[in-house]
């Protein structure tokens, strides 16, 4: 994420990047200060990374605590999978 900040004293255009740099998205804004610019590359970063990955998962067994929004680390997976912090977006109780 690439974002521009104005620099009141040196009267320039600075740049903000969160995350990868490598082919940034740029926001169209110019923010007021490089401050601004930077959180809200971060936070446009940060949601971009929310909604990266999701799956289905059918339980043999229900499990009555899960509910929206109830935090997950799957487990018995590659590596990178278990690396990631899940949220539970639905969960379907059927009988």
């Amino acid at each position: 994420m690439q974002a521009f900040g104005n620099d009141v004293s040196g009267a320039r255009r600075q740049e903000a990047i969160a995350g990868r740099d490598d082919n940034a998205k740029q926001l169209r804004p110019t923010y007021a200060t490089e401050q601004d610019a930077l959180d809200a590359a971060q936070s446009e970063w940060q949601f971009l990374q929310r909604g990266v990955a999701e799956f289905e998962l059918m339980l043999a067994e229900g499990n009555p605590h899960l509910t929206p929004e109830t935090p997950l680390r799957l487990q018995s997976y590659k590596p990178e999978i278990e690396a990631i912090p899940f949220l539970t977006a639905k969960e379907e109780h059927l009988l």
